[in-house]
């Protein structure tokens, strides 16, 4: 999700941008602060995620160690 997301918001520029060309600037800015978000947000969420299951491993390993 961290590449297809800002490129599903590239994309509907593309699109939305050709259908209204008279808002194609306020549309690529929007477009373009989108997909920056997104993908900040779905890197956020993987690193946490990669948190988590390094903490489980560790605990895991703990008390099989145990």
């Amino acid at each position: 999700m961290i590449y297809a997301a800002p490129m599903f918001a590239l994309g509907a520029i593309t699109l939305a941008a050709a259908r209204f060309p008279d808002f194609a600037v306020v549309i690529f800015i929007a477009g373009s602060v989108l997909a920056v978000v997104s993908g900040f947000y779905f890197h956020r969420q993987a690193r946490c995620t990669h948190e988590v299951l390094c903490e489980t491993r560790k605990e895991l390993n703990k008390r099989a160690a145990s």
